[in-house]
């Protein structure tokens, strides 16, 4: 039953994340693409910030079945706006498949240089709890809370930025910040450090929410875009899968501060692979 409710939840929420993100890029003007995705993603981190300790704080009141209803209305609530909302009539051809898409090479990538990035956040969540042991409880969560926050903010900034400068020039930057900020939590003991570090992989991995995005939107012709978000969005679903299983295998030979060690140059591997092509879209 669990499992099957898992399921319908997880198709849900795929088709509204994949839909709102190509709606989104085709209805907002061109010159202001990077600062619109870059709302509709801090749209998407709030609830993670807020809810979160929200529902902690509701489990002691109402239980987790009272939480998981109040869940459930409040999605209800968003269907319900999302019903109300005035149409929009956006002129363009039937969506085109991911076989073209994919052959865009600004698209590809970015989507691979973004999957390393999703993978590494994921650690943050997984791992630093447990491997922060020496740490008080407090210190861990301010720095997971300190992640979540400028990430957040750095995906905003970053969005408007990639309007001026264009997008493909800030993703270097934002895995480089991300790389340090990983390499931070190998002093898993010092407290100042894996908090500051956190804080640190927050705006690198915020700034390449995006700007992968709005480059990769940037490389598509409007019929695509529907296909983009899918990408993207596969991206960062396999990174935020993929990379606990793969970082757990590892450190259990090489232990928590030299995995941390590795994810970082990882990161700045997959900058190997990403060269800088012709922008504008491809047909």
């Amino acid at each position: 039953m669990l499992t099957g409710i898992s399921v319908v939840r997880g198709v849900g929420f795929g088709l509204v994340v994949v839909a709102v993100g190509g709606l989104a890029a085709t209805v907002v003007p061109a010159s202001r693409r990077g600062e619109g995705l870059a709302l509709l993603g801090v749209s998407s981190n709030l609830p993670a910030i807020v809810g979160l300790p929200l529902g902690v704080v509701l489990i002691d009141g109402i239980g987790f079945s009272g939480v998981f209803a109040v869940g459930a209305v409040t999605a209800l609530a968003g269907a319900m706006i999302a019903l109300a909302a005035p149409s929009l009539r956006v002129e363009q051809a039937w969506s085109t498949p991911l076989g073209p898409v994919l052959r865009l090479s600004q698209l590809r990538r970015s989507a691979v240089v973004f999957l390393g990035m999703a993978a590494g956040s994921s650690l943050l969540g997984s791992f630093l709890p447990t491997a922060a042991t020496s740490l008080d409880p407090d210190t861990v969560a301010a720095a997971l809370l300190l992640f979540t926050g400028t990430a957040t903010v750095a995906r905003w900034y970053t969005g408007r930025l990639a309007d001026r400068v264009g997008a493909i020039r800030l993703i270097a930057p934002a895995v480089v910040t991300s790389a340090v900020g990983m390499a931070g939590l190998v002093w898993l003991a010092n407290p100042v450090v894996v908090t500051i570090a956190a804080a640190v992989f927050g705006l690198g991995f915020g700034a390449a929410q995006a700007a992968t995005s709005t480059a990769m939107f940037q490389a598509a012709m409007r019929n695509q875009y529907a296909a983009v978000s899918a990408v993207w969005n596969v991206a960062y679903d396999l990174g935020l899968g993929l990379g606990p299983v793969a970082f757990g295998l590892a450190a259990a030979y090489t232990g928590y501060p030299a995995g941390f060690a590795g994810c970082a140059a990882l990161l700045l591997l997959t900058l190997i692979l990403y060269r800088r092509p012709a922008a504008g879209p491809i047909s």
